[in-house]
């Protein structure tokens, strides 16, 4: 029953590399500027900022 693991295993990765892709193409258009406050709050504490 290994067969259908492997398989399984096999679509993820392929689904996996096309969202990779399309993030990289996008990347290059996003100002990230706006979000490295926001973010960096959230990686201190693990909590979101209050708006």
């Amino acid at each position: 029953m290994k067969v259908l693991p492997d398989f399984a295993i096999k679509e993820e990765l392929k689904r996996s590399h096309s969202v990779r892709y399309k993030l990289a193409e996008i990347d290059p258009l996003i100002n990230w500027n706006p979000f490295v406050p926001f973010l960096s709050t959230y990686i201190l504490t693990k909590q979101f900022p209050e708006t």
